[in-house]
């Protein structure tokens, strides 16, 4: 039987686990305003205001270069996407308060991309993960059929594109080697749009963001979300997030790399329960 001392020191009361998360969050939203208020210094107005409110109301934008390996080893890379996209109705927008009500999926639909979702990296090859990588991918199988027959927006199913890579060259690679791979990824497939340009406020949630899956994860029931292209290399650059928090409502938050602020969670801390 546990000591009643060893016992309360297993178990967080309530109360202090909402006050260490209202303190978090309040952290948070001040780390949120001073970084939002550095990035405008160092931006000038016209361009931060521009991205602001391509946050609320933003404009659509095309991508027509498909997903394809970037390197000459050509490792294996599975994708999600339909052959035949459908031609979206887009929902009418008259203010930023009705953008706010759209669903994730209707927001989607409204930005018009020729193909959203993320890049996924394998980082562990050994076949006692061959199950758990394959139940992520059948659950991003599975969200796609959802979508299709249940939401608002049936239309962007077709046009949802999850690249899964599965290169034993990546076993145990580090986020850093994995943020260089995804940069070079991320200017090949979007050539229009200079990724490395100090003054760009977003790439969008598919360049600029990438999950990690690995044995660790796969074991500990969740899946890395990663910045591609952070501030500082190695510095709140990752966190850890359920597999179920993979969905529209993430990747739209996502289209605002600010968010990412308000919302971290570290990862010696445990899940992200902030949200995702």
């Amino acid at each position: 039987m546990t000591a009643p001392s060893t016992l309360r020191s297993k178990l967080r009361p309530v109360k202090s686990i909402s006050n260490t998360l209202h303190h978090h969050m309040f952290s948070r939203t001040q780390n949120l305003g001073q970084r939002t208020w550095a990035r405008l210094i160092s931006h000038p107005p016209s361009t931060a205001l521009a991205a602001t409110h391509k946050f609320m109301l933003p404009a659509p934008q095309k991508n027509t270069h498909p997903t394809h390996p970037f390197n000459s080893r050509r490792p294996f890379m599975s994708s999600t996407s339909q052959s035949t996209p459908a031609q979206d109705d887009k929902p009418q927008l008259t203010s930023g308060e009705h953008w706010e009500m759209l669903s994730p999926e209707a927001k989607i639909q409204w930005c018009g991309e020729d193909k959203w979702g993320f890049i996924v990296y394998r980082c562990s090859h050994s076949k006692v993960f061959d199950g758990g990588w394959d139940d992520f991918k059948r659950r991003i199988e599975r969200m796609r059929q959802a979508i299709a027959t249940e939401s608002d927006a049936p239309g962007i199913a077709e046009k949802m594109d999850f690249v899964f890579v599965e290169d034993p060259t990546l076993e145990g690679a580090s986020n850093q080697e994995l943020q260089r791979r995804f940069q070079a990824w991320a200017r090949e497939n979007n050539p229009g749009v200079d990724m490395d340009d100090d003054q760009i406020m977003s790439r969008g949630a598919r360049y600029e963001f990438f999950l990690r899956v690995d044995g660790e994860g796969l074991w500990g029931g969740y899946v890395s979300l990663v910045w591609g292209w952070p501030l500082t290399p190695g510095e709140e650059d990752w966190m850890k997030i359920q597999p179920s928090s993979v969905n529209p409502e993430l990747y739209c938050e996502l289209g605002n790399p600010e968010t990412w602020y308000a919302y971290y969670w570290p990862p010696e801390d445990g899940l992200s329960v902030t949200g995702w």
